[in-house]
């Protein structure tokens, strides 16, 4: 954490020189003035506030960065959203896969369109229902791994055997239990 404020403190300092119109003489001069450096590689932590309050005297303005937010992030934020954005990033996934939700449900391109609550509620529904989806297939690539077993022979656990069992959340906890069985009887 310490390297990433030196790394900022140093770039700030560095900006401020150009903004001073420093030559590398009265730069290096002002450094041993103030903290008894020459360089400002061999500043402190305390070296590079002194510098950087020295040169706030001096004129210099800092300019702060204006973080970007998350792409695609609606600026309505309610509550529900707030439910939305969790779930998104713990799946890993754009605020696209929302609006994508949302105009396959209800034809409206964007979640920040939603109007009403049991709108959201159906978003926040779909993505927990996703959420488990992906946290049972999880579990079955472990345990397949653990048992050394290819996911070709899990179909005989099935009773109609269909190519997108991955995506049935029935066909998932059927066979994450009876893997988790397998398991239990090593």
């Amino acid at each position: 954490m310490s390297q990433t404020y030196k790394k900022a403190d140093l770039a700030k300092i560095h900006i401020a020189k150009k903004q001073l119109n420093m030559d590398d003489e009265t730069y290096r001069a002002m450094l041993q003035n103030v903290a008894g450096v020459r360089s400002s590689k061999d500043l402190n932590a305390q070296g590079r506030t002194a510098v950087l309050n020295h040169l706030r005297t001096c004129g210099v303005k800092f300019k702060r960065s204006k973080a970007k937010p998350y792409p695609g992030k609606p600026h309505n934020m309610t509550e529900q959203m707030t439910k939305i954005e969790a779930l998104l990033s713990d799946m890993g996934l754009s605020w696209n896969y929302a609006n994508s939700m949302a105009k396959r449900m209800f034809k409206v391109e964007r979640v920040a369109w939603l109007k009403k609550g049991d709108q959201l509620q159906a978003i926040i529904a779909g993505l927990t229902n996703e959420q488990t989806k992906r946290s049972l297939s999880d579990s079955i690539d472990e345990s397949l791994s653990k048992l050394d077993m290819t996911e070709a022979e899990i179909t005989k656990f099935i009773d109609k055997p269909s190519k997108i069992w991955r995506r049935n959340i029935k066909y998932l906890k059927a066979i994450n239990n009876h893997l988790n069985f397998l398991l239990s009887e090593q």
